[in-house]
């Protein structure tokens, strides 16, 4: 999945390659780069050197949605939600079957109060995986601290710990509902 490993001295050598490419073939992988580095500032300071949206004919879908999506992880870093925001939407748009990217755009939306788009998203990625607990996880926080419905959040939660036992926020959550 990685392009490139996190081992520091193969991201040294990544590097030395990546500065010998043109900067516009090689824009996703310094994304990358600096994402594995975990050097968000740069990151951002290099994605807005330079727009994605040129790059669409260079680059597959997959490869672009990446680079969306670790923009995406960087701007949420500082809480810059709305430009973190804009870059999920893309990395969706291009890996719409995605399960990683559609929950993180779902967080995201629930930090930025967009509870029923985050609900249908949510809904989404259980229609793709109905085995994926931390969709049912973050569908019953919704359905609890927003809607109200404690029925619905608890089946949520039980559905998580279902296919989690270990889900200590979900048992967690459970517990909660039962003692209110």
């Amino acid at each position: 999945y990685e392009s490139f490993d996190q081992n520091s001295m193969l991201l040294d050598s990544a590097f030395m390659f990546l500065k010998r490419c043109e900067k516009e073939e090689s824009f996703p992988f310094y994304i990358q780069y600096y994402y594995l580095k975990k050097d968000y500032k740069k990151l951002i300071k290099y994605s807005e050197y330079y727009s994605l949206d040129k790059l669409h004919n260079m680059f597959t879908n997959n490869i672009l949605s990446i680079a969306y999506s670790r923009i995406a992880e960087a701007y949420s870093k500082y809480n810059f939600n709305e430009k973190s925001y804009t870059n999920y939407l893309k990395s969706v748009e291009l890996s719409p079957y995605n399960l990683d990217f559609l929950l993180k755009t779902s967080v995201l939306e629930i930090k930025m109060f967009k509870f029923e788009q985050a609900k249908i998203r949510l809904q989404k990625v259980i229609k793709l995986n109905p085995n994926f607990e931390k969709a049912y996880y973050n569908l019953g926080l919704i359905y609890l601290n927003v809607d109200k419905d404690l029925y619905i959040a608890k089946l949520n939660f039980e559905e998580a710990l279902k296919l989690n036992p270990d889900y200590i926020q979900a048992k967690d959550m459970i517990k909660y509902i039962e003692s209110n």
